[in-house]
């Protein structure tokens, strides 16, 4: 098997008065109220935000074809492009408050009181971790999903990795609730020690 890794992380954090800003230039859904962002593609991770009207911020990390290693440099590829995340949204807050006239930001506006919280800080509510086979598998199609307790599921499966070809997918779907920081820190030591065992 590959590396231990990440895939389809799911975050959230909250932002009091950011939805205010900007459904006055953004769509809205119709039903619900959401301002679906433009997805953006860093380090070929693609990262759909959506922001609630109750000021919650959802971030949903795709990257099943380009997982996430859990390791220094899966890690900083995650940072960076989380750390783009965290820009972008400032400067569009900045954008639909003033126009394009965000130089003359003033520091009493409600724009300004809006600082998006630090990556490390938002909460992981939901990731899928595993591991992929590393040879080609040229069988059938199959998935195979088990219920392991309350709100746990492990899933085999084959996969279509696209240049890589087709692989075995072990996964396991995890609901952390803790921070990013504290989550991967946690990760990354069960994984240390898993493979300082010798267990792939």
């Amino acid at each position: 098997m590959d590396k231990h890794a990440l895939h389809d992380i799911r975050m959230r954090f909250k932002v009091n008065g950011i939805w205010s800003i900007l459904s006055s230039k953004l769509e809205l859904h119709p039903v619900s109220k959401d301002i679906s962002l433009q997805t953006w593609s860093f380090n070929n991770l693609i990262i759909k935000t959506t922001v609630h009207k109750t000021d919650t911020v959802s971030v949903i990390v795709c990257c099943s074809y380009r997982p996430i290693a859990v390791d220094i440099s899966g890690i900083i590829r995650l940072t960076e492009a989380l750390t783009r995340v965290e820009e972008r949204l400032s400067v569009l807050v900045n954008h639909c408050y003033n126009g394009d006239n965000t130089s003359l930001l003033s520091l009493s506006s409600p724009a300004s009181a809006i600082v998006i919280p630090k990556h490390a800080t938002w909460i992981v509510t939901m990731w899928h971790f595993g591991m992929d086979g590393l040879t080609e598998y040229t069988g059938e199609k199959f998935s195979v999903t088990w219920e392991i307790g309350k709100n746990e599921l492990i899933r085999v499966y084959s996969k279509d990795l696209k240049e890589k070809g087709t692989r075995i997918r072990l996964e396991r779907q995890e609901y952390p609730h803790k921070p990013l920081s504290d989550a991967i820190e946690e990760k990354l030591c069960r994984c240390t020690m898993h493979n300082e065992r010798g267990v792939e």
